[in-house]
């Protein structure tokens, strides 16, 4: 049985199970046992999809997935979090750099900025009251 994926621009592709692993991965980066972790939630999720599902509804269910476990560990909690921060990222930013061990996007721009304080706006910097 062949699952679809559609993806957020409206095309489908075949459900690729690798993504949603590296995924789960990136949200249990740090955390003890990570790969007991993975396949629980895979798993679960697994057992939550239909062809056609949307990528949004991919990720509610990923996270739904580690909140189910909570009872079980409490630590599914991180997990599920992490999980909804990248939803978060992914509809401000629109694209979602998974490459980041931290679990968050990585924002070159916002980065040199900081370390280089010649371009800083004068925007940017904290103004204090006297």
């Amino acid at each position: 049985m062949n699952i679809h994926v559609t993806k957020r621009d409206g095309s489908k592709e075949l459900f690729n199970a690798d993504k949603i692993n590296k995924s789960i991965e990136r949200a249990c980066f740090g955390l003890e046992d990570p790969i007991s972790k993975v396949v629980q939630i895979a798993t679960e999720t697994k057992l939550m999809l239909y062809d056609g599902i949307t990528t949004e509804e991919l990720d509610y269910a990923t996270i739904n997935a580690a909140l189910q476990n909570i009872q079980e560990d409490i630590v599914y909690d991180k997990i599920a979090t992490r999980l909804l921060l990248k939803t978060v990222y992914e509809r401000i930013f629109g694209n979602y750099d998974g490459d980041n061990p931290y679990g968050g996007p990585v924002f070159p721009d916002a980065r040199t900025r900081w370390q280089n304080p010649s371009r800083r706006s004068a925007r940017s910097r904290p103004s204090f009251p006297q």
